[in-house]
């Protein structure tokens, strides 16, 4: 499992940072992605809207303290598949709605 979590984040990170106004980290421990999206004043907001228009389940930044604010936190214990049909969704909301 180690190794499908590291082919994982090697083909979520770079495909997040190629999202409009998103940075991402490459994380140093566990199985979540933690971007930065620029313009976010309310990542509780963003992860809300991204639900209920991109099906996209994400946790808040904000959950995680005050620096967390602007950052969305993505698990990668998921497959393939469903990583990259998230982040699709996310690609096309973000091109439609840009950064917030």
């Amino acid at each position: 499992m180690v190794a499908e979590y590291t082919a994982r984040r090697a083909r979520l990170i770079p495909t997040l940072n190629n999202l409009p106004g998103v940075v991402c980290s490459w994380p140093e421990g566990a199985f979540y992605a933690f971007p930065r999206i620029e313009g976010v004043g309310d990542s509780a907001e963003l992860a809300t809207t991204l639900l209920e228009e991109a099906h996209v389940s994400v946790t808040p930044g904000a959950a995680f303290g005050p620096a967390g604010e602007g950052h969305l936190r993505l698990s990668f214990a998921n497959g393939r598949d469903r990583l990259d049909n998230a982040v699709g969704r996310m690609q096309e909301f973000f091109a439609r709605h840009g950064p917030r």
